[in-house]
């Protein structure tokens, strides 16, 4: 939609709240949409939630008061409660995650975890059934059939330091139970849904649930393509072949790095032999490996880059290069707050790394990924990759390239010919 289109529809349902989630790199856009909206609509509440308001709430009211109310953390019971008791403002000062202004003060009350996710109802799709979502990269559809998301467990025990999730969920991990999570597959099979992508940030890390959830898919005859994100390390290949045969086509493995003194530097607590292995064994088990690669970061070289660029050329995997972003509540966001280097008004969004630190120009990034990209191509051009091309086109990924081909051939050629030339320049 273009933005006159966004404000229009808005207008036609005359809400009485609204409610938006946006991210660093989303909130100024955010900001300004509903700043415009509520010109034109001076009675609707209001009502921002998602990653990034949880660590800036107070800034947020106070700088913008168009914005009513502001929800921490998870938002599935404090934004009920909020809706409940808009008319009460007792109740509003007692509910858990609330941030708003009550006659000139600032009320701003901590998030709680939700402890038991099964309690949860599990998301009404058929509110959007009539909206043809798909899973695109670059105008590629990368996803069949009718296309849906599920989240089987929530936060991370890790401490990345480019990662604000860790900090959001205090490093706390928790999970809905398998039958719990399969009750919700069969539920959105039986509605259609043939797609199915796992926002976990760590599905894999307990190898014991994701055997049940796989051999739980077989056993209710799910028949689903699925992907899901893989912590390196936190794998095996029983578990990847379960996985497979489950109907997961695809797994997603943040790398981040070829050295190890970077990959330190990042508290990824893994090894870049952790990476060879687990990379190896989805291979061996069927699966397309896609890596995520950051590059820039404030101790890294040149050849440190081109260190990255050669495991991922040896890896033979699908990759993702991204420059390094400095996110705010992020450990690398935090010490450059300590160190006075962020600006008064650095915290309304993302940062390139380039920004704070003069290792790397944004062009001597750019160049790099482009290198990068240019390496994966002759990579999947060399007698050892067959294998993994044969892996690749095989089940729903060669019905998915037929019906791009088909649906728009142009895609393909506009693709191929960008990843050839470089261009790809997205942020961690």
């Amino acid at each position: 939609m273009t933005e006159e289109q966004f404000l229009g529809e808005i207008q036609k349902e005359k809400p009485d709240v609204i409610g938006l989630s946006c991210t660093s790199y989303s909130f100024l856009t955010s900001i300004e949409l509903l700043r415009k909206l509520k010109e034109v609509l001076h009675d609707v509440v209001i009502v921002l939630g998602g990653i990034h308001v949880t660590f800036f709430a107070e800034k947020i009211v106070e700088n913008y008061p168009f914005v009513d109310f502001v929800v921490k953390g998870e938002g599935e019971i404090t934004f009920s409660k909020l809706i409940e008791n808009l008319n009460n403002r007792n109740e509003l000062r007692r509910i858990s995650g609330v941030t708003f202004i009550d006659n000139g003060r600032i009320i701003s009350n901590r998030e709680e975890l939700i402890s038991d996710l099964n309690s949860l109802p599990f998301p009404d799709r058929k509110l959007v059934e009539n909206n043809d979502y798909a899973h695109y990269w670059f105008g590629f559809r990368l996803t069949l059939g009718r296309f849906t998301t599920i989240l089987s467990s929530r936060g991370c025990p890790y401490k990345c330091s480019f990662c604000c999730c860790s900090p959001l969920f205090k490093r706390k991990w928790r999970a809905r139970s398998a039958e719990n999570v399969l009750d919700e597959l069969e539920e959105i099979y039986s509605q259609g849904y043939r797609s199915c992508i796992f926002v976990d940030d760590n599905f894999t890390l307990i190898p014991e649930r994701v055997i049940e959830i796989c051999r739980g898919i077989v056993k209710r005859k799910i028949k689903m393509d699925m992907h899901c994100e893989g912590r390196v390390g936190k794998v095996s290949l029983e578990v990847l072949k379960e996985m497979k045969n489950a109907g997961f086509s695809t797994i997603y493995f943040g790398i981040e790095s070829g050295t190890q003194k970077v990959l330190d530097y990042y508290e990824k607590d893994i090894t870049i032999k952790q990476i060879k292995d687990s990379v190896r064994m989805a291979k061996k088990a069927g699966l397309n490996v896609i890596g995520s690669f950051i590059i820039g970061a404030p101790i890294e070289t040149r050849q440190d880059v081109l260190q990255t660029l050669e495991l991922a050329k040896e890896l033979r995997i699908i990759i993702q290069l991204n420059q390094l972003g400095i996110v705010p509540g992020a450990k690398l966001w935090t010490n450059l707050e300590e160190s006075g280097s962020i600006k008064n008004d650095d915290w309304k969004q993302a940062h390139n790394a380039t920004e704070y630190y003069d290792n790397f120009s944004e062009k001597d990034l750019s160049d790099l990924a482009n290198l990068g990209y240019n390496f994966q191509i002759k990579m999947f051009a060399t007698p050892k990759a067959i294998m993994d091309i044969i892996t690749f086109l095989s089940g729903n990924n060669m019905k998915t390239l037929l019906w791009n081909i088909f649906r728009n051939p142009v895609s393909i050629i506009r693709l191929l010919a960008k990843l050839k030339k470089g261009g790809f320049r997205p942020f961690s």
